[in-house]
């Protein structure tokens, strides 16, 4: 689980009303559109959980970068992380992982960012109709399309407060643009920008955040003048305001370099380090500097996972990088692809030489936090190219370290039936 790397702000009734919810049903659909903070609000509601009712039996799993069934059943095999597991096959892997949860007792399973695996939601009923004592939590941008779903929409942060209070939208700013600068101290007219601010994004969290990490060089009332612009151009319903908007606005703010580099980064997944960024990055950059500078605007953030907690890593939030996706040219995309693969599938190949040594937890630790990325490499391969063959190779190794061998079997099977490197013999006799 990636934590909190901010202090959580507002929300406390609809932490309450999911509590209640999860009471009376065994999965809540936590709904809103892109950047009003569904995945912190069940992050949120795991760190008050894994002192209550659930206690250590609460997993949460990061879909966003899962595809199909398949990708379903890796991910969560992955986050319950148990010998119990071992060796499952698709075709009992509903059961298996079912009647495991089942004599968990108590148990909650987050499954976060659900939205393009709708067709897959089946499994959800499977697994609380074998394990009673289940809950789940899904966030998702559309309904799952159960009869009689439970479902906790998400609405922007209120931008109006009572005679005499701040907003919670504007509270998120002052925090935020509290940490960027240090210290801040805000007078009336001041408090009354800023709500004027997050009334003009329409109290959507990320948007909120974005701006207010400009606060390190502006002012509440020039961020208000940068923002006049997509006022204008959104018209006057702020709570339809769209999180591209918001993107595209701070996009705009950045240098040519640092707008190439951000547009970089959308080619990692499930977070890269310092090292990947030398290695992807156009060569002329410097890393260092133009991810600090990513970072103090919001449009990048660190964070140590849990299973190498002395270790910082970058991520995007999934509506930035979707932006930024977008905005790099098919001759950057392929260059950045080429670096991404050589960097990972040489690193890869290295550790896994080194599973047999003294060397093998450092190995271990690597390639379960660079799985996601090498699985893209994998996607993303020319099909009569040696890099999917590579890719197959290492994912396939990298998987049977955790609990989803089968299912790297399958992957690997998929490869050698398929067009993959037939000129490559000795590649194709490894994987074989």
């Amino acid at each position: 689980m990636i934590p909190p790397h901010t202090s959580f702000v507002g929300r406390s009734e609809e932490l309450h009303v999911l509590e209640e919810l999860l009471n009376d049903s065994s999965i809540v659909t936590i709904t809103g559109p892109p950047g009003v903070g569904k995945t912190r609000v069940a992050l949120e509601f795991i760190r008050a959980q894994r002192a209550g009712r659930f206690e250590d039996s609460v997993w949460y799993c990061d879909l966003f970068n899962s595809s199909g069934v398949d990708g379903i059943f890796c991910s969560v095999l992955s986050v319950l992380a148990t010998d119990a597991l071992a060796n499952t096959q698709r075709e009992d892997a509903v059961a298996r992982i079912g009647n495991w949860l089942r004599r968990c007792g108590p148990a909650l399973l987050v499954l976060d960012n659900f939205e393009h695996l709708l067709a897959h939601a089946s499994i959800l009923v499977s697994w609380v109709e074998q394990a009673p004592q289940l809950r789940i939590v899904v966030t998702s941008r559309s309904l799952l399309g159960f009869r009689n779903e439970t479902v906790l929409p998400l609405s922007p942060l209120a931008v109006e407060a009572t005679t005499g209070a701040i907003a919670d939208a504007a509270k998120l700013f002052i925090d935020r643009a509290t940490a960027v600068r240090g210290s801040a101290e805000f007078g009336e007219s001041q408090l009354s920008t800023i709500h004027t601010i997050v009334q003009i994004l329409g109290g959507t969290p990320l948007s909120i955040e974005i701006a207010a990490s400009l606060s390190r060089i502006l002012s509440p009332s020039q961020i208000v003048k940068e923002l006049d612009t997509l006022a204008t151009k959104a018209g006057s319903d702020s709570n339809h305001r769209s999180i591209e908007d918001s993107v595209a606005w701070s996009w705009n703010l950045l240098s040519h370099s640092e707008q190439r580099a951000l547009a970089t980064c959308s080619v990692f997944r499930g977070g890269f380090s310092l090292d990947a960024a030398r290695a992807v990055l156009p060569p002329e950059f410097d890393a260092i500097e133009i991810l600090d500078s990513l970072c103090e605007r919001s449009l990048l953030y660190v964070y140590s996972p849990p299973e190498a907690p002395d270790t910082l890593r970058f991520s995007q939030y999934p509506s930035v990088r979707d932006f930024a996706e977008h905005q790099l040219s098919p001759l950057d995309f392929v260059a950045a692809q080429d670096r991404s693969a050589a960097y990972y599938l040489s690193n890869a190949e290295t550790f896994i030489d080194a599973l047999t040594s003294t060397n093998a937890p450092q190995a271990t630790k690597w390639l379960s936090l660079e799985v996601n990325n090498i699985t893209r490499i994998f996607n993303c391969a020319k099909p009569t190219s040696t890099v999917a063959l590579r890719a197959a190779i290492v994912l396939y190794t990298t998987l049977v370290i955790g609990a989803e061998a089968a299912f790297s079997l399958t992957l690997l099977d998929d490869v050698l039936i398929g067009p993959y490197a037939k000129e490559d013999v000795g590649l194709r006799t490894t994987a074989a």
